[in-house]
């Protein structure tokens, strides 16, 4: 939709024209175009593609129906409270923001702060599995969990006999190992529902020492 440009009404003679029909309405017309405009709404301008672009076409004795259109596609490269979204469920790039709040940890429940916490809590952990056969000390951090080496191993630890070791305080995926000495294997552990057990490859003698080192990915 093109605009109208506004023709208006010139000397003739060094005199005023003859205030008639058609200069009246001409008149009016203008007046009109300036309380009705009528101009291109779809808010899709060629040459605007940012607000920038937008200012560039600003300029002095401009056309005021093409500042309306222009206004409208100009006005979608700004920022306004309903493009501010201010939690972690946002999928579309470029088109939210954040408030300048949400980035300061000091502020509770902002964002940045909700992250500080999940930071603050994922500090290493450890204990030890006290079960009636050894005892087994596990090390948390963060979303990794490490089951170290065993110690005070009971007699009698006999081959091909699964034992339950006890439980880990914290949820992780079910896992299978290999606990080796260097080249021999000498035992099988598996973790299922957070329950530790183990089923010996040898005999087990009594205040033995088991060395291994399991890897677990937490839930």
């Amino acid at each position: 939709m093109a605009e109208k440009d506004y023709v208006k009404t010139v000397y003739v003679d060094g005199s005023e024209p003859d205030v008639d029909a058609v200069h009246l309405n001409n008149t009016e017309d203008g007046l009109d175009g300036l309380y009705h405009p009528e101009f291109d709404d779809s808010g899709t301008v060629e040459g605007i593609t940012s607000f920038p672009t937008f200012l560039s076409t600003v300029v002095k004795r401009m056309n005021p129906i093409a500042f309306y259109k222009n206004f409208k596609a100009g006005m979608k490269y700004v920022l306004h409270t309903g493009s501010l979204i201010n939690n972690g469920l946002c999928t579309e790039t470029g088109k939210y923001a954040a408030d300048a709040t949400q980035l300061n940890p000091n502020i509770a429940n902002t964002l940045a702060w909700q992250v500080a916490k999940v930071n603050s809590d994922l500090t290493v952990k450890s204990g030890i599995i006290n079960s009636s056969y050894m005892d087994i000390i596990w090390r948390l951090s963060g979303k990794a969990a490490i089951l170290s080496y065993a110690k005070n191993v009971k007699s009698p630890m006999n081959a091909d006999t699964n034992y339950q070791l006890g439980t880990v305080p914290f949820d992780c995926q079910n896992y299978y190992a290999i606990i080796t000495t260097g080249r021999n294997i000498f035992a099988f552990i598996s973790i299922e529902n957070n329950l530790v057990s183990m089923t010996p490859y040898s005999d087990f003698t009594s205040d033995s020492w088991m060395y291994f080192h399991v890897p677990l990915i937490l839930k």
